[in-house]
């Protein structure tokens, strides 16, 4: 395992004038991108381009800087080329769970089963995929999509409008189930 990341940080170190960057945006570089090769490639080849990298010498804040907005559009392309490839009752339930976020608990999932009846087999099967990741969390059960770019890419798949409803519908949710706790959460739900 520490021989693959040593390979991976040496293939970034060829494709990146690694001087150029400052250490936190190289282990945000690694982290971004799970370490994936591919992604790896994509990611750092699209900041090499980027003639604004950090200036050392920058406020911290503006040293660190690679947006989610910055997935270049071949990793874009390819895990929507992913996407595209699932059934369609598989990947019309992708966004719900891109709209929670890169980890989301199953009970916070289930404000979807109205509209998925199907909704926590179509989850298994994406487990069983790979496409997402099911770690137990407590008394709970919590996904997180592999690699989680894809979240991103499953999130941009739905409407500003589509957004707002999803993101609505969550919230009435947790307003719902954990009203006796809002107090104490609003700080992270803010």
């Amino acid at each position: 395992m520490e021989k693959c990341l040593s390979l991976k940080k040496a293939l970034l170190a060829q494709l990146l004038d690694l001087q150029r960057l400052h250490p936190l945006l190289r282990q945000r570089l690694l982290a971004e991108t799970e370490k994936i090769p591919l992604y790896l490639i994509e990611m750092a080849a699209s900041v090499a381009k980027d003639q604004s990298l950090p200036d050392p010498g920058a406020p911290a804040t503006d040293r660190v800087r690679l947006s989610r907005s910055g997935i270049p559009p071949s990793v874009i392309e390819i895990l929507q080329a992913r996407i595209d490839a699932l059934q369609a009752r598989r990947r019309a339930v992708m966004p719900c769970g891109a709209v929670l976020g890169r980890r989301f608990s199953q009970s916070l999932i289930r404000v979807f089963d109205a509209t998925y009846p199907e909704l926590m087999a179509e989850l298994d099967a994406l487990k069983g995929m790979n496409i997402l990741r099911e770690t137990p969390l407590f008394e709970e059960i919590q996904y997180s999509f592999s690699p989680t770019l894809l979240q991103e890419v499953a999130y941009r798949m739905l409407t500003s409008e589509q957004q707002s409803l999803l993101h609505r519908r969550v919230a009435e949710l947790i307003e719902q189930r954990f009203a006796d706790r809002l107090p104490s959460l609003a700080f992270e739900l803010a």
